[in-house]
Parts: structure tokens; C-alpha cells; sequence
């Protein structure tokens, strides 16, 4: 008697026990989700109507969740929430240049070069990325100049952003492909940090078609392009991208009381809309963008 009893015990405490540690498990795993969104460690900006603020997605950015137009930059951001070994990290991502003769992504600048709502507050929001990120420091390091870009074309300067760790030097650009049909270029970021995550955040220019004789990033249809990751200290990234689909053209130069051939990125903060609709009315000109903290936001 005593021993089926002690046996039924025995059962009984096994039970309790795996039940224990399965809820533990889950908890621990519904907590790692919330924090990192699962294996999603690579997001882009949908800026909704144009002014923000962000909607950090791993999906399309395309025009029923942005507004992004020419000459725009997509801020994109990588959290790395597992980082052991070495005293130097690795990152290698790539993004398409060309697509069938037409220019996506031409160069790279800072995740804040045209949307300046983007500062370390939005850069830290959830859900996949930490919310105490905002108190980690922030370091930058120049993006170099791309010598595959002809001198006709200037690229606008920008950095990288890392938090919670310091650039240590990027690679060379590699070019795969041709400008004149589909190429894509990668670059390696290093970084050191005494921690186990950090950040690392930069904006994909949007190609001008005035840039690349009327072949920019709007003229590319059907399916999307990308930015990726690559390798993550020498190891595969996995299936991590981020795609963008249907850009605005850019809208034409203005002229109206004097001010004449402001780009969409240049136009005078002391503009208002009904100003803006009028211009375009005179001169026959399309409007990609009418809120005034859009035009103006640079």
C-alpha cells in the first residue's frame, strides 16, 4: 500500500514539476518575442502619410503604408539582441542598386536624412527592439563615398548610427552586377561593444530619375526591391529583408514669388499648402505630396 501510494506521489510530483517548467519556458519565450518580435531583428520605416511617426515593419513599404517619394531615404535599423565572442563584430548587408536599368537604392545616408522625426526615441520602439535602448549611447561613423557612383551624381553625406557599441571601420562597397542592368552592392560593418545587444541604424537613398537620366527609383515596377542582411559574425542571417514597392516621382521645381527650383527635399518651411495647391494649379505641376510638414521637413 505504501508503495503505490508513494509511486502515485512520485507521479504526481513529476507532473507538477513539467507543468512548472513548461509554463516557465512559455513565459520566457512570450517575453523574448515582445522584446525581439521572434527572429524579426531587421525593420524598416513606414512612415504612414509622411510625417510619421514610424511603423518598424519587416514587410513591404509600399504607398498604402508610406509616403516616400524620390530623393527620400528609408531608415533602416538592426537590433542584435545575442552577441558573444570576439572582441570584433561583423555585419554585411546589401541592397539593390539597379533593377533592369533603373536605379533603387543608389547610396546609402544617415537613418534620419529625410525623415527627422527618426531620433533615438523612434529608433528604440517596440515591439521589436527594447524600449531602455533609449538610454544606451549612441556613436556614429561616416558612410564612405561609393566609387561606383558616377561623378555626375552627388552623394549626400550621412552615418551610420550604432547604440550600445562603437564602429570599429567598414569594408570597401562590392558591386555585383551592372548599372546598366540589375546589380546589387553589400558593405561590412565591425563594431565592438562590451554588451550582449546593440543597434545599428542607416537610410537607403531613394534614386532621383533627375540623377540617372529619368531612370530613378519610381520608375521601378512590379516587384519590389531590397535591402538584406547578409552575415551576422560570419553566420547567415537567415531570410531577414526589407522591401519597398511603388515610389512617388519627385515633385517638379516651383516657382511662385520669386522662389524658384526648390526640390521636394528644399522647399521653404514658410510655405503652407494652399500656397503649394496654387503653385501647382499655375503651373501645371502634380503634387505627389500635400501635407507641409512633408515638403518642408527637411
Amino acid at each position: 500500500m505504501f508503495q503505490k501510494l508513494s509511486a502515485i506521489i512520485k507521479r504526481k510530483s513529476f507532473r507538477v514539476l513539467a507543468l512548472t517548467l513548461l509554463l516557465a519556458f512559455s513565459i520566457a519565450g512570450i517575453a523574448l518575442a515582445e522584446t525581439t518580435g521572434g527572429n524579426d531583428k531587421f525593420t524598416q520605416c513606414a512612415n504612414g502619410g509622411g510625417s510619421g511617426p514610424c511603423d518598424w515593419i519587416n514587410g513591404i513599404v509600399q504607398q498604402s503604408n508610406s509616403t516616400y517619394t524620390e530623393g527620400d531615404a528609408v531608415p533602416q535599423r538592426v537590433y542584435l539582441f545575442d552577441i558573444s565572442g570576439g572582441p570584433v563584430h561583423t555585419l554585411v548587408f546589401k541592397w539593390d542598386t539597379t533593377k533592369s536599368g533603373s536605379h533603387a537604392y543608389d547610396y546609402l545616408v544617415s537613418h534620419d536624412y529625410s525623415e527627422g522625426y527618426v531620433n533615438q526615441v523612434e529608433l528604440c520602439k517596440t515591439p521589436n527592439v527594447p524600449s531602455y535602448c533609449t538610454s544606451w549611447s549612441a556613436n556614429q561613423y561616416p558612410i564612405p563615398l561609393d566609387p561606383n557612383i558616377p561623378p555626375a551624381v552627388t552623394q549626400q553625406a550621412g552615418n551610420f548610427t550604432i547604440l550600445n557599441g562603437t564602429i570599429v571601420g567598414v569594408s570597401p562597397y562590392s558591386l555585383s552586377g551592372s548599372y546598366a542592368g540589375t546589380s546589387e552592392t553589400s558593405i561590412t560593418i565591425s563594431f565592438t561593444t562590451p554588451y550582449t545587444q546593440v543597434l545599428i541604424a542607416w537610410g537607403g537613398h531613394l534614386a532621383l530619375s533627375s540623377d540617372w537620366s529619368g531612370l530613378g527609383s519610381a520608375t521601378i515596377s512590379g516587384a519590389p526591391f531590397h535591402q538584406a542582411l547578409v552575415t551576422i559574425d560570419g553566420a547567415a542571417a537567415g531570410s531577414q529583408d526589407n522591401q519597398v514597392k511603388s515610389i512617388l516621382s519627385s515633385p517638379t521645381a516651383v516657382t511662385l514669388s520669386g522662389f524658384t527650383g526648390y526640390s521636394q527635399a528644399e522647399q521653404p518651411a514658410g510655405w503652407n499648402l494652399a500656397l503649394l495647391t496654387l503653385a501647382a494649379f499655375l503651373g501645371g505641376l502634380t503634387l505627389y505630396k500635400l501635407a507641409t510638414s512633408r515638403l518642408a521637413k527637411k
